[in-house]
């Protein structure tokens, strides 16, 4: 799994590398001993801020900002269970985006997650 994030991420950027954390929940259920992996990778890049959100009790936060772009990236874990439940991508002052800040302009929000043997059924 290194090898792989190291592939996406030769530069060794942390934006890059919260985004490619993200991108790997959003193309496969991530087991825990994944999650476990991928957590461990993420937690070697400084700049990162982590935290808990005022509006959004049992969560935390991770992310990096961007300065020069004026741009937030964050993911968000359910603080009980580790488990990512959304990526949050920001506008902020000094941003050139056409709209108002800050200003969330993509968001991905997993409800629940699993793996299904077939295409037509459930987790």
């Amino acid at each position: 799994m290194g090898a792989e994030l190291r592939a996406w991420n030769p530069r060794g950027l942390p934006a890059v590398a919260v985004k490619a954390f993200g991108q790997v929940w959003k193309l496969q259920v991530v087991p825990p001993a994944l999650q476990h992996g991928l957590v461990l990778h993420l937690a070697g890049f400084s700049g990162l801020f982590a935290g808990s959100l005022r509006d959004r009790p049992g969560v935390v936060a991770v992310g990096y900002i961007d300065e020069v772009r004026h741009h937030r990236q964050m993911l968000v874990f359910d603080a009980r269970t580790g488990g990512l439940t959304s990526t949050e991508d920001a506008a902020l002052e000094g941003s050139t985006l056409p709209v108002p800040i800050p200003s969330t302009f993509s968001e991905t929000e997993w409800v629940d997650s699993g793996y299904c043997s077939t295409t037509t059924g459930s987790p």
